[in-house]
């Protein structure tokens, strides 16, 4: 878009409705899925970008279609109301099963995918814009393309690619080039690095310990790949930086969001702030001064995560700072200028459904990323017909659909059923065998230790299943047999491929399966 087209819509547009194009906020939706009043007259009012429908946990069934009808309503009031539509984003790290929790192709997590050739992360790339834009998203919220070299990382896991910068680098470019080839918006994060991080920003402020030598040659590689590359935006860190000279997230300083991702990275796509509800800054200012920070320091769209009903007074309070000079009109034309020329990049309609050009990863290939050990032959658990299976799980922390759902999911692909089983839970009479999960991105939990514990010496058939990151379900020593492979991360939500080749190794079902059949059709 050239300057007097970004001038032309700047002339156009109310004070208010400019300043409401920088921000990227919730939608909502009524208990049977479809999108709220409140959520239609955000984007009425000019708001640039929404988070879609908020399915995960919803119980409902058709979610693949109420979604596409959702973003296509949205989309309409938005036209309708100023003849332009809002970006609409999910996240869909394992495919559209993350933001949705049901519908779309089961894609492995960046941990797997960083195993095979970056092919296989260009493949699934594709796959998930193509899932994406069939339903009327236009924004994927992702890589991560953050190299995680601490073990001590609690959050990122097993969205991050892997720890060495030039695999990560490829695999990034490959899966951000492949999202990118269907018309949906790539988004690289979180700049400048959350690998080294051993606190998760949901939960507070990390403060990292980096050398400049290994923040420009390991964190910053991905970064300057997919820049080169042209990805189309990149999503900031919660993370403060001391020995670099920076006392304040990443997020909030003009030295990362300005100097090295605009003048040293050359970096002109549109950069978003990571969520501003987000522990690490929410409880640090309010609403109104985080927006005026975040894009004083460079940020072009502020995710600041409100709810819908909460924008006008939002507005109403942005509308004063800009009057009285408190935000620079400026930073705001800067802003919206780059908002505005990205929406000339995405191709991308609400349609009823998108071709698969894509092969997929062959299991043959992603059965190499399955770690087994078991050095006495117990495995596969010995199991009779009809028998049941117990799934040993913490409860603690969240699991963003529940995981019993997906239990049932994988015990139709094996054709044996598993039953979640929580501790102090006497075993069902049908469950012959137990298998202890440890979902960690950074070590099993106490729970899960106990649990481990408590089965090593016990009579009935048991094993331990690595589910995050491989080399954080090592740090616990067992004598049980052992399965690792990445497909569960922090928020609880699976990658079924990648789990169903797991449990198959531990209990010795044949049938195959692929990452690019659709799992779940409803």
């Amino acid at each position: 878009m050239t300057d007097d087209q970004i001038a032309d819509r700047w002339d156009r547009l109310t004070p208010r409705q400019r300043l409401a194009r920088i921000l990227l906020v919730l939608s909502e939706m009524t208990p049977d899925g479809v999108v709220t009043e409140d959520t239609l007259a955000a984007a009425a009012e000019g708001v640039g970008a929404f988070h879609g429908p908020p399915m995960l946990g919803s119980g409902l069934a058709d979610r693949v279609g109420l979604a596409r009808t959702f973003n296509r309503e949205l989309r309409r009031r938005a036209d309708e109301r100023l003849g332009t539509e809002p970006f609409i984003g999910a996240n869909a790290e394992c495919g559209l099963v993350y933001s949705l929790g049901r519908g779309g192709t089961d894609v492995p997590y960046p941990a797997a995918l960083g195993e095979l050739s970056p092919r296989s992360s260009y493949e699934a790339g594709r796959q998930v814009g193509l899932d994406l834009a069939s339903c009327g998203y236009d924004w994927a919220l992702q890589p991560s393309v953050d190299v995680r070299v601490s073990r001590s990382d609690p959050v990122i896991g097993v969205r991050a690619f892997g720890a060495d910068p030039s695999v990560v680098s490829a695999h990034a470019v490959a899966y951000v080039e492949g999202i990118q080839s269907t018309g949906v918006l790539a988004t690289a994060k979180h700049f400048p690095g959350h690998g080294d991080a051993s606190v998760d920003s949901h939960l507070g402020l990390p403060v990292v310990r980096r050398t400049e030598r290994d923040h420009h040659e390991i964190h910053l590689r991905p970064f300057r790949a997919v820049i080169e590359a042209g990805v189309a935006s990149i999503m900031t860190a919660h993370v403060v930086l001391p020995d670099l000279g920076l006392e304040e997230a990443a997020t909030f300083s003009p030295e990362i969001c300005r100097d090295l991702i605009r003048n040293q990275l050359d970096f002109d796509g549109v950069l978003v702030s990571d969520s501003l509800r987000m522990k690490a800054v929410s409880e640090r200012d309010t609403a109104r001064n985080k927006v005026i920070r975040a894009l004083v320091a460079g940020n072009d769209l502020v995710n600041i995560k409100c709810s819908p009903a909460a924008v006008p007074s939002l507005l109403d309070q942005l509308e004063t700072a800009l009057r009285t000079g408190d935000l620079p009109e400026n930073d705001l034309y800067r802003a919206f200028g780059r908002v505005v020329s990205a929406t000339q990049r995405r191709s991308v309609s609400a349609g009823e459904g998108a071709a698969d050009s894509s092969e997929g990863v062959a299991v043959s290939e992603l059965q190499t990323i399955v770690e087994v050990t078991d050095p006495q032959g117990r495995l596969p658990l010995p199991l009779g017909v009809g028998d049941a299976v117990g799934v040993l799980v913490d409860p603690a922390g969240t699991f963003a659909e529940p995981l019993s759902g997906v239990l049932d999911e994988l015990s139709a692909m094996l054709g044996t059923r598993l039953v979640p089983i929580r501790q102090g839970d006497s075993l069902p009479d049908d469950v012959h065998a137990v298998v202890v999960l440890s979902r960690g991105q950074a070590g099993p939990s106490d729970t899960e230790i106990a649990h481990l514990r408590a089965v090593e010496d016990g009579d009935v058939p048991a094993a331990f299943l690595g589910g995050g990151p491989k080399d954080a379900s090592d740090r616990c020593s067992t004598s049980l047999p052992t399965v690792r492979a990445p497909f569960i991360d922090v928020f609880g939500i699976v990658s079924r491929g990648t789990a169903h080749l797991a449990f198959r190794a531990l209990l010795g079902d044949r049938r195959t399966t692929s990452f690019g059949q659709e799992c779940m059709a409803s």
